[in-house]
């Protein structure tokens, strides 16, 4: 198995949980690495985005986005399966309850993102998650004390 990261350059700033973010690059990680038994190559890339094209019948959204992808090039799905994926359902995976895809939608919706799949058959699978950039401008008064204010004197 083989993972390359691709960072785009200057991608951008996105504000959401931490954990939930690693849950959700640990979930589509592992879903790719299972999509590849016989082993594969598992791309995860960054970009700064200025629009979202209309995807799949939403509206383009206004504002600059942080594109998050990972692209396996695994068995790939047919039309059906890809459009139930963010559906709980039971599992057919030891040990899963079948939430991973739905909780990774629940977590990049409630955070203003959108997101995308791509795959057919022997074509592979790529997640596009697309998260607000935010503005890597401090706020003026996000600093109202001195960054060290209230701390004990040294000496």
């Amino acid at each position: 198995m083989r993972v390359l990261f691709l960072p785009g350059n200057d991608a951008g700033v996105i504000r959401v949980d931490p954990d939930h973010l690693r849950r959700t690059m640990t979930q589509l990680i592992a879903n790719a690495r299972d999509a590849m038994p016989g082993g594969g190559e598992i791309r995860l890339s960054t970009a700064a985005v200025e629009r979202i094209e209309p995807i799949e019948g939403i509206e383009r959204p206004p504002g600059r986005f942080v594109l998050l992808a990972v692209r396996d090039n695994g068995g790939g799905m047919d039309a059906e399966t890809r459009d139930r994926i963010f559906e709980p359902f039971p599992s057919l995976k030891t040990g899963s309850e079948g939430l991973g895809l739905p909780s990774v939608y629940g977590f990049v919706k409630q955070s203003g993102g959108y997101i995308f799949v791509d795959s057919r058959p022997g074509r592979g699978t790529t997640f596009r998650i697309y998260f607000p950039s935010i503005d890597r401008t401090p706020d003026p008064g996000a600093w109202s004390e001195s960054p060290l204010a209230g701390t004990p004197d040294a000496g």
